[in-house]
């Protein structure tokens, strides 16, 4: 059970000393780009969903189910095609990679 913290913080260790501090959040930012607009496109809708199907300042438990599903789905049809282009960034700099250490060992005559 406690076998995985030894790595975990052998880790945190040498990338620290090899990165800096700050080189144990690169790569943060593609992340909380995508994730700000997300969570706040999600919060949105529920609100609004919920002010619309509330009566009286009263909403039933099917209404907060409803206005969660709401917000959700509007949440994916937005943020789907932003989460599309991350992956073939993503894809596009593992194959980029791989060609560069194609051609390297290519042209390496030992």
């Amino acid at each position: 059970m406690f076998g995985f913290w030894p790595l975990r913080f052998d880790c945190l260790a040498k990338t620290v000393r090899s990165e800096g501090y700050f080189g144990c959040y690169r790569g943060a930012a593609v992340n909380l780009t995508l994730v700000t607009p997300e969570k706040a496109i999600k919060l949105a809708a529920n609100d609004v969903f919920r002010q619309k199907l509330s009566k009286d300042g009263h909403l039933p438990l099917w209404g907060e189910v409803l206005a969660g599903c709401g917000a959700g789905t509007c949440q994916v049809v937005v943020t789907t095609p932003m989460e599309m282009l991350k992956i073939q960034l993503q894809d596009a700099g593992r194959l980029g990679e791989e060609l560069r250490i194609f051609y390297a060992q290519l042209l390496y005559f030992p």
